[in-house]
């Protein structure tokens, strides 16, 4: 198993409690035992801070690709390229239409 960062221990802490179905928590016991992370505290922590940073991450890509909707250029590019491989999917479209 990999080994999980630390969280940062001189953050200030607010306790909270979970409830976590049996087999989850089992799960993370066992990730625990197996030495993944030094607690119970700090494998949910990460995962948690993991899960929440891929979501900002995929929100600020979704964020640049409703910005080129925008961007001529894009736009331009995206024509040209298109252009470029209309040959080539005609031919692709001709070819699943006949079948195998």
């Amino acid at each position: 198993m990999v080994q999980l960062k630390n969280v940062a221990t001189t953050l200030a802490k607010k306790r909270t409690s979970l409830d976590l179905p049996p087999d989850l928590l089992q799960r993370t016991d066992e990730a625990v035992r197996l030495g993944v992370a030094r607690s119970r505290n700090t494998l949910i922590a990460v995962a948690l801070e993991d899960f929440l940073n891929a979501l900002d991450r995929a929100a600020s890509i979704d964020a640049r690709f409703a910005e080129m909707q925008h961007d001529a250029r894009y736009r331009e590019m995206h024509v040209e390229l298109a252009a470029g491989f209309a040959e080539s999917d005609a031919e692709t479209f001709t070819l699943e239409e006949d079948g195998p």
